[in-house]
């Protein structure tokens, strides 16, 4: 099954449905669900897991992202066999409020964005793109934890944790 949603301004509440044992804004489980570019309000997090593909963000460069975390504590968490795409922030903004979490097996791709700031702590267990920009990490910053062997690829890339 694939679902699509075309650019736009999205603020989407926090999720009272579970998922993955937490609750999430958006919960993407073994589905293709793609949005296009826009500026983007998620107050309770991403989750993207069972083999699914999500990508949010396509075709621009202004999209901006903010992103709270959901009842784990978690403003990102893909699982394993999936792919996960935010798209081009060159001239937008990416703030989370919460983890960002990968596990092994899994494709994230954070884009570009003059500023990444994240207040949570950052591992990728599975491969990753960073796009340009600095990413500001307030916690732990973590690469190939919990047996993760996958790799990590980025250019223009800085880390101030």
């Amino acid at each position: 099954m694939t679902t699509t949603f075309a650019a736009g301004s999205y603020d989407i509440g926090a999720g009272t449905v579970t998922c993955s044992g937490s609750f999430y804004s958006i919960c993407n489980n073994g589905t293709s669900l793609t949005f296009g570019a826009g500026s983007y309000a998620i107050a309770g997090g991403i989750y993207n897991g069972g083999g699914a593909t999500l990508g949010i963000g396509a075709g621009s460069s202004a999209n901006s992202f903010t992103i709270g975390a959901g009842s784990a504590g978690y403003a990102i968490n893909v699982s394993g066999s999936t792919t996960t795409t935010l798209g081009n922030m060159s001239s937008g903004t990416f703030q989370a409020v919460g983890n960002i979490s990968t596990g092994g097996g899994s494709n994230f791709t954070l884009s570009a964005a003059p500023a990444h700031d994240l207040e949570g702590t950052f591992s990728l267990a599975g491969s990753a793109t960073l796009g340009a920009g600095t990413y500001t990490v307030a916690g732990n910053f973590t690469l190939g934890g919990s047996g993760g062997g996958g790799t990590v690829t980025g250019n223009a890339v800085t880390i101030i944790t």
